[in-house]
């Protein structure tokens, strides 16, 4: 049997009183939403593996992940410089995918790659507009 507090009761309670009709979700896209290698299944990998920015693009973005991704894993760097680390990484890639030539045309492309969730399409379909889906990328 699962303990769920009061305050967590009382939380569970008012959302089922609102009624579904007031329902939002907030949801992250990568990982979340999608399903694949930690590398394929971002929305960035799939851009990536696109293959369309050319092979100075590829080696620079791997030259940033290989800095970054073990900081951001890490257990022992504390949050808010943590979060510096992050907030370089992608600014970095931003300009990085800017200089390399991103275009919408090889976003729509990429974006056919993507491999979302069982269902997940179902539960969009269902919350009928009613989901922001949230993406650090989109702050940076």
């Amino acid at each position: 049997m699962i303990h769920i507090s009061k305050s967590a009761g009382d939380k569970i309670n008012k959302l089922k009183d609102s009624g579904p009709s007031n329902l939002h979700v907030i949801s992250d896209f990568d990982r979340t939403l999608t399903i694949g290698d930690k590398r394929a299944s971002s929305s960035w990998g799939v851009v990536r593996n696109e293959n369309s920015l050319g092979e100075d693009y590829l080696k620079k973005t791997s030259e940033l992940f290989d800095k970054y991704y073990p900081i951001e894993n890490s257990l022992s760097i504390p949050l808010n410089e943590k979060i510096k680390h992050m907030d370089d990484w992608w600014q970095k890639h931003g300009k990085l995918l800017i200089e390399s030539g991103l275009s919408l045309e090889i976003v729509r492309r990429a974006a056919k790659n993507i491999k979302l969730r069982k269902g997940i399409i179902k539960i969009i379909n269902m919350l009928n507009k009613k989901m922001c889906l949230y993406s650090y990328f989109l702050q940076a």
